[in-house]
Formats: structure tokens, sequence, C-alpha cells
């Protein structure tokens, strides 16, 4: 009895040994299991090539460029030197946010490529490629890096009043550099039978690595610049000792052509002020305003602007000019905004509006 006893305790000891010994194989398993998942967790994020990619944006944001720019096979025209570069650099990521996005048509998980921006900006593409390391997965380095004239289309045009002098970074460009000459434009395509045609002559620059500083001066005055994708536009200057005549005259036309719309006023008057192409288009406007003939309602011209003036000569300038005509019908009311950019030339001492255009 005493032996069954015995057998029976040393079983429940075997098995009990038994289920400590396994329970230490599976904790040791798991622990081993952790401690991999954990490595392969932490290689894999590091193989990720984001990381790489934030070294480069330090880089960027801290101006230690000379890293990428050993990279790069960056060339440099007369309108920049490497030390401008930098300072172009450093001044755009000054107040512009540094971030990055994979290149459409380029970026593939085997070859990472991304563009670096400051803002708006694009400062460089930048290409990675794999190195060996001893863990799961590869790591990500720099490969290339091109700057500027990765662009599909790097050229830049630039538009200025013929007679202009243009400047790229404080150099004067050279006629060499211009690609067209007295090209007319809006909003003066229709003035010639009239004055002399304002002009403008294009420039056309390539191999700019970041955006320049474009200073262009007309007649002794620095001229205002507005920028499109690719192109530059200096603006013909405004002239205040006409701004006060130019802001009436262009409002005066806007309200007679409101009155006329609605019934108020005549085509007669309207056209009078019009030659050429403006007054083609007023007499050729449907005549909307038949459908008012005896209708009784009250209207008033609200928040009238004029802006945007350009002189273009002492006998030819553009104005915007805009309002909100409200009309109040008695069984309800409508505001109609209205826009326009007139083209004045002085025709027999008289100004007149020889263009328009619907803004």
């Amino acid at each position: 009895m005493e032996n069954k006893v015995n057998k029976k305790r040393k079983k429940r000891f075997n098995f009990k040994r038994f289920l400590f010994i396994y329970s230490m194989v599976l904790i040791a398993v798991a622990v081993v299991t952790l401690v991999v998942l954990f490595v392969f967790l932490k290689d894999y994020e590091k193989s990720m090539p984001v990381n790489e990619m934030k070294t480069i944006v330090n880089q960027v944001k801290s101006g230690k460029l000379d890293k990428l720019m050993n990279k790069s096979d960056i060339q440099f025209t007369e309108f920049e030197t490497e030390d401008s570069f930098k300072e172009d650099v450093k001044e755009l990521t000054k107040d512009n946010e540094i971030t990055y996005s994979k290149k459409l048509g380029e970026y593939s998980a085997q070859n990472p490529v991304y563009v670096v921006k400051a803002g708006d900006t694009a400062i460089c593409k930048v290409a990675l490629k794999t190195k060996k390391k001893g863990g799961f997965f590869n790591e990500w380095q720099l490969d290339n890096v091109k700057f500027g004239s990765f662009s599909d289309d790097n050229e830049l045009k630039i538009n200025v009043p013929s007679g202009s002098k243009l400047y790229i970074n404080d150099v004067e460009v050279s006629e060499s550099y211009r690609t067209e000459t007295a090209v007319n434009f809006e909003p003066c395509l229709n003035v010639s039978k009239y004055v002399k045609a304002p002009t403008n002559d294009v420039y056309t620059i390539t191999g700019l690595n970041v955006e320049p500083e474009v200073k262009v001066v007309f007649k002794d005055k620095e001229l205002q610049t507005g920028k499109d994708k690719n192109t530059i536009t200096a603006y013909y200057p405004e002239d205040e000792s006409i701004k006060d005549t130019a802001s009436k005259l262009g409002l005066e036309v806007l309200e007679c052509y409101g009155k006329y719309i609605i019934n108020r006023g005549s085509l007669d008057t309207l056209s009078g002020y019009m030659v050429g192409k403006a007054r083609s288009y007023v007499e050729n406007i449907p005549a909307v305003w038949a459908f008012l003939v005896g209708k009784k309602f009250t209207y008033e011209f609200r928040d009238e602007q004029t802006s945007n003036l350009r002189v273009y000569s002492s006998d030819c300038f553009s104005i915007d000019v805009s309002c909100n005509l409200y009309v109040d019908w008695t069984d309800g009311n409508k505001t109609y905004e209205t826009a326009y950019t007139f083209t004045f030339v002085k025709v027999k001492d008289k100004w007149k509006v020889a263009d328009l255009e619907v803004k």
C-alpha cells in the first residue's frame, strides 16, 4: 500500500517537474520571440527611407548643404555662385516649412525619389539607395541630388515692358537672353488704331537652381512683378498724378453700363464713352433691358472700387473697376456683381474705352 502511495507521489512530482520545465521552455521561447520581434520591428523601422529623408531635411533646415551638393552635379550660371545659392536656400528656409514628398512618375519602393520643398518652392530632388547591414533589412542612404534643373520645365520666362532693364540677383541681363521683342499683350490688344500700343519683351533664363531675385527698371522706376508657374511678369507702372481722374472715369463708365443693363440708361450714352472693340462689345449685348420696360424698381451702386491702374503712355492706361449693383424689385431683390478692366485711350483729347475685359 505504501509503495502505491509513493509511486503516485513520484508521478505527481515528475508531472509537476515536467510542467515546470515545459513552462520555463515556453517562457524562454516567448522571451526569445519577443526579443527577436522587437529587434525585427526596430530594424524594420530603421530600414524605412523616411529616416534618411529626415536627416536630409535637417541638413537643409540647418543650412549644411555641403554633403548634398557633393552628391549632385550642380552648376552655376552667371547669375548664381555657390555662396549666393546657399544664401538663397537659407533665405527660403527661414520663413517656410521644409517638407518632402514622393516624386510622381519616379518614386518606387525599390527606388525612392523625393522632392524637398521650402513652402511651395522646390529646392532639390533626392534619390536614395540601399546599403548592406547585418540586420533583417537593408537601410537607405543618399544616392544623388539634383537642384533646380530637375524640374520638367526649368525655363524661367520674364515679361518686361519694352525698353526695360532686367536684373537677376543684381546682375544685369544682356540682350542675348531676350527671346521675343515687341509682344502685344492684354488688355491692350486693340488700341493700336488710336495710340502706339505698348509691348513687352520676353527673356528666357535656364539653369537656375533656386528662384532668383528679379528686378525690372522702366524709365527709372522699379516695377511690380507677379509670377504664374514659370513666368514672371513685370507690370507697367501706376501714376499717382492721374489716379483720381482714372478712377472717377472708370466708375463713371461702369455705372453707365449698369444703368443700361437694367433699362435706366441709354445705349447711345454708353457707346459714346467707347471706340473700337469696346463699342462693338456693348452694342452687341443681348437686349436684357427689354424685359424691364415698364417695370418699377429701385437700384443702388454699392462697394465701388478701382485698382490695378497701369499707365502705358500719356495717352493710354488701363484700370480695374468693380461694384455691386443692388436692385430692389419690390417683390424681391438681387445684387449683380460687376467687374471689368477698361483700357482707355485719348482720342481728340478725350478719354475713350478702346478695350475691355470681364473680370
